[in-house]
């Protein structure tokens, strides 16, 4: 199996294989937490991993694109289930696949162009939240009225879309990552 480092992370299993990291102590210790910024096809955007732990009793199936969630900020630990979250459910990312597996270790995108599991119809430069369904959406327009005054309200915003999808059922688009950054 090839290691290598990179950003003060070693990874088991090469440049290419973020998304099949999956071990059940970090490979060097203190390594949880930090980040890995890597080339963008393009060489453009560069693309951000965090080294996280998942959830113990997280039993949701993940794959690529799918959000990931806080669980814990302090230890770095994510679910891909929403109700496992902090009080207030906050976007880690989203998971590059099926790993981490519950309670082990593994990479989830943290920030440049990914892939992001959608279900609404989106157009490219829209912006995108969560929806009830733990799948990105367009934004829902917010108003609040007062006796003289509508102001539109931000809220949520966790990507911003770089390419259309036409269609409400499950989908992946390629959008750009704006998450809440813990310990970068």
């Amino acid at each position: 199996m090839a290691h290598f480092q990179k950003d003060g992370l070693w990874i088991q299993g090469g440049s290419g294989l973020m998304a099949n990291v999956n071990e059940t102590t970090p490979y060097v210790p203190g390594q949880i937490g930090k980040v890995l910024s890597a080339k963008s096809a393009d060489g453009k955007v560069p693309a951000f991993y965090q080294y996280v732990q998942r959830y113990t009793t997280d039993s949701e199936t993940t794959v690529a694109g799918a959000p990931a969630y806080w669980v814990d900020f302090d230890d770095f630990i994510v679910s891909a289930e929403s109700t496992d979250a902090l009080s207030q459910p906050t976007v880690a990312g989203v998971f590059l696949g099926a790993y981490p597996a519950a309670g082990l270790y593994g990479f989830i995108q943290v920030g440049g162009l990914a892939e992001v599991s959608v279900t609404d119809t989106v157009s490219a430069g829209e912006r995108l939240q969560i929806g009830d369904n733990d799948q990105f959406k367009a934004l829902a327009a917010i108003t609040i009225t007062s006796q003289a005054v509508s102001v539109a309200v931000p809220a949520g915003v966790v990507a911003i879309a770089q390419e259309a999808v036409e269609t409400s059922t499950n989908s992946q688009i390629t959008a750009l990552l704006s998450v809440l950054r813990n310990g970068w």
